[in-house]
């Protein structure tokens, strides 16, 4: 059954063609190779896919800048959210994001884990990056957020994994950030861990044209701009 117009059904069904690589065996995923730096970058790819599968193909492109050398993802369990943009009236241009809250303990400054495709430098194609920590993330405004569950360190090392290994399909017009994401949730799904009445329903809620029940979460707002 399809949830929406724009998502096939779950759980990873529809996503066999796109994910060469993924078993719906329990096992850990395993890198294929220790890492291969991503073009123009000294940014590593930890995925089992090219970096040409992940959207990256040439050296014009760099990658968001990833602060995860400062903010620590190593709370024992964390909340982590489905969000959505919700600045377009169009539900299907919305941006969709996985993210959780990850801390710097020396400064009490807090910044997001994001797992999510980007638009390149000159919005003609998605990348995804890999997992990255990003402090403005944290303030996308407006936004609605679904809590997933709770997770412990190591069930979102392997949510990271699966996000490094959703490719990305060559443009075509109909494909974006959404489909990314319902394949990212349909291998989590597969995977054993969410389970898959959490993801039909998150989808469904993100799909409304008018969100329900929106709530930032613990996502703050936008600091106040200064004065001149």
């Amino acid at each position: 059954m399809s949830l929406t117009p724009y998502l096939p059904a779950l759980p990873v069904q529809p996503y066999y063609s796109l994910l060469p690589n993924l078993l719906l065996s329990r096992q850990p995923l395993q890198f294929n190779t220790p890492g291969v730096r991503f073009p123009g970058s000294h940014a590593y790819s930890l995925s089992s896919l090219p970096p040409s599968s992940l959207g990256v193909i040439d050296d014009s492109e760099i990658r968001i800048s990833d602060l995860d050398h400062i903010f620590y993802d190593d709370a024992p369990t964390q909340s982590v959210y489905l969000v959505v943009h919700t600045e377009h009236g169009n539900p299907r241009e919305r941006h969709w994001a996985i993210r959780w809250l990850v801390y710097n303990s020396r400064t009490q400054q807090i910044a997001a884990r994001c797992l999510e495709v980007l638009a390149n430098y000159n919005r003609t194609r998605l990348i995804n990056w890999g997992p990255f920590t990003n402090a403005s993330r944290l303030y996308p405004s407006p936004i609605a957020v679904y809590d997933l569950g709770s997770f412990t360190a190591s069930q979102r090392q392997e949510l990271e994994k699966i996000g490094w290994n959703i490719p990305v399909p060559a443009p075509d017009g109909y494909y974006n950030c959404q489909n990314w994401v319902a394949a990212f949730l349909g291998v989590a799904v597969a995977r054993g861990l969410i389970r898959q009445s959490v993801v039909v329903n998150a989808l469904q809620w993100a799909s409304q044209t008018v969100i329900s029940n929106p709530s930032r979460g613990p996502f703050p707002r936008p600091p106040p701009r200064p004065i001149a």
